[in-house]
């Protein structure tokens, strides 16, 4: 609610851009969202919603830097296989995962994506 006065960029058929919708939130669509990236530098919107690690590879990619000011959501991210995978891929897959989370591995990985978040510039102050 705190930021209903602010320029928001989102872009066609991306999930935070519908929730953000779908919550009376006026968003500012445009293409991409390099696009929305480009936007939140060049001072024409104010937060560029995006996901911690897809914000932090984009930026990087452009060269821009960014930090994050607020989650907005926090969701469960899937994998889906075509049916021509076998049950014993998906099945082997389950394993690994959830030996990596029993074994701290996921942990490990989100603490080094946070870990490079936190070493960015704080130039642009503008992501969520």
């Amino acid at each position: 609610e705190d930021v209903r006065d602010l320029r928001i960029g989102g872009y066609p058929e991306d999930a935070i851009t519908e929730h953000l919708l779908s919550l009376g939130f006026d968003v500012e669509v445009t293409g991409t969202d390099i696009s929305n990236l480009r936007k939140l530098q060049g001072k024409r919107i104010d937060l560029w919603p995006s996901g911690l690690i897809v914000g932090s590879v984009l930026s990087a990619k452009e060269g821009i830097s960014v930090k994050p000011v607020f989650s907005i959501k926090k969701v469960a991210v899937s994998l889906a296989c075509n049916k021509s995978v076998s049950d014993i891929t998906v099945m082997t897959l389950q394993t690994i995962l959830d030996e990596m989370k029993e074994d701290g591995s996921i942990d490990a990985i989100k603490a080094q994506y946070n870990d490079q978040l936190k070493s960015q510039p704080k130039e642009n102050a503008n992501q969520s």
